[in-house]
């Protein structure tokens, strides 16, 4: 318990202190409002999994980690709802400046950690194909998308060609990244793992792509999961 306590401390306040250092330069205008959001949206993710080494082995330890983004949601929702006040993370955290924008998008992205952390865990590969496809596949179809002009997609004019191969290209390289970190804890082979991560963020890549709304987050990690599923993960 105490070894997991401190994993704790030490992942939270990691994570904590990237995300505050955002909402700084947001409120100083070094960062926009949208770029600020992606910059929490992947560095928040892998900040988060590069601590899971240091938790035991404890079956309870997953719940431990789950924990951190389960309290930074809790948080997000109280001020969406308008229960708590933070000027600061409003500003960074929506576009239209609405405490209640924090309610969509980020209250998804929260669920999501905590359930592919709560049930997948280290042990899986799932979890860390989901959060990767979350965080950086999904963060950096944003950023390139918007900030470099490209043909738009014929099936959503709101999202760009460079965008879904963005998403695409970075979701491969962080999964494998991750992948290879947590090996000891797999028993499937580095080809293997490989092959799966491709397929997954190839057709994660096509629905995210989709015209979804809100529910674009929910839909990959849907995918993921039943992708996985099919391929024996």
């Amino acid at each position: 318990m105490v070894a997991n306590l401190v994993a704790f401390l030490l992942t939270a306040a990691g994570s904590v202190a990237w995300l505050k250092c955002c909402e700084t330069l947001a409120d100083y205008d070094y960062l926009s409002s949208s770029v600020c959001r992606k910059f929490v949206h992947i560095g928040t993710g892998l900040i988060f999994m590069l601590f899971w080494p240091i938790f035991d082995d404890n079956e309870h330890a997953c719940y431990w980690a789950a924990a951190i983004p389960g309290l930074i949601t809790i948080r997000f929702f109280l001020i969406g709802m308008g229960v708590l006040k933070d000027e600061k993370t409003v500003k960074s955290m929506s576009r239209s400046g609405k405490a209640s924008e924090l309610l969509y998008g980020p209250l998804a992205y929260g669920i999501i950690f905590v359930l592919s952390t709560a049930v997948y865990w280290r042990t899986s590969p799932v979890g860390i194909a989901a959060l990767t496809l979350l965080c950086v596949g999904d963060g950096f179809a944003t950023l390139v998308g918007q900030h470099f002009n490209g043909p738009k997609l014929p099936h959503n004019p709101n999202k760009s060609v460079i965008g879904s191969l963005s998403f695409l290209v970075s979701s491969i390289l962080a999964g494998y990244f991750y992948l290879q970190l947590f090996i000891p804890f797999y028993t499937h082979s580095v080809a293997h793992l490989t092959r799966n991560l491709v397929i997954i963020s190839l057709v994660a890549a096509g629905v995210e792509s989709l015209p979804l709304g809100a529910w674009d987050n929910f839909a990959v990690f849907g995918t993921c999961i039943a992708i996985s599923k099919l391929l024996g993960w």
